[in-house]
């Protein structure tokens, strides 16, 4: 995937539906105000936030439609985007 990080983590997703891992912010520094992202990067960071929304929404469906059955959160794979941020682009229930 172009070279980019992939990773794979363990989310503190509840069972009951609720997420409560945000996009990780923290572990990857993003892009200065100074540091321009050329038309390419923005598109990759577009498609990788709706990547992002897709995957999220997915596993919540799959938390939400398992209940009692459900024994533990949502596990994520990220990439890392031109930006530094990383975005959810796998997951598993």
């Amino acid at each position: 995937m172009d070279g980019l990080l992939i990773q794979s983590v363990q989310s503190t997703t509840q069972p009951t539906g609720t997420a409560s891992l945000q996009k990780s912010q923290d572990s990857a520094a993003p892009a200065s105000d100074s540091q321009q992202l050329t038309a390419e990067d923005q598109s990759k960071i577009q498609k990788l936030r709706q990547r992002d929304r897709e995957v999220r929404n997915h596993e919540q469906a799959h938390l939400a439609a398992g209940g009692q059955h459900i024994t533990s959160g949502a596990t994520y794979s990220y990439q890392q985007g031109p930006d530094g941020q990383r975005y959810a682009v796998g997951g598993e229930v």
